[in-house]
């Protein structure tokens, strides 16, 4: 008698013992899994540091500039042709008379204005104007020089 329950009591000891190390380990991975859960914060209703609006004012200087770059890098476009006259455009090889009409709209007539383009007024012609990536206006460059 004595020998069974010498081995209940060894029982409920292992028992205890091991429902205490399950209910450890579930406490930790409870406040694990709350540690992870950030708390969202309104950038609104936080007031910001010096450091922060300093940055803050670094950041809009620098989308400023971007903006007045973009307007540096658009080439020189006039709203009607000088005289009423303006030049074949499509004799310069790979313009033809869609491309002609497209520089046109965009203020583009003559010679000159081509010859001038910079590579900032033929990148801003890329992504600001409905031309094809494959025109090649380094060669446009070249020979609206030769045509002048």
């Amino acid at each position: 008698m004595l020998e069974i329950a010498s081995q209940i009591v060894l029982c409920l000891v292992l028992s205890a013992l091991i429902g205490g190390i399950i209910g450890y380990l579930v406490c930790k991975l409870q406040s694990k899994k709350n540690n992870q859960d950030e708390i969202k914060i309104d950038p609104k209703i936080v007031p910001h540091t010096p450091e922060e609006e300093e940055i803050e004012e670094v950041l809009e200087a620098l989308e400023e500039i971007k903006t007045i770059d973009k307007e540096n890098s658009k080439p020189d476009c006039l709203k009607e042709a000088k005289d009423g006259k303006k030049d074949d455009l499509t004799i310069i090889k790979g313009i033809g008379p869609k491309l002609e009409e497209k520089l046109n709209n965009i203020g583009i007539f003559h010679f000159h204005q081509i010859a001038s383009w910079s590579e900032d007024n033929v990148k801003w012609l890329y992504e600001n104007a409905d031309f094809p990536n494959s025109a090649n206006k380094k060669s446009w460059i070249a020979q609206a020089k030769d045509l002048i």
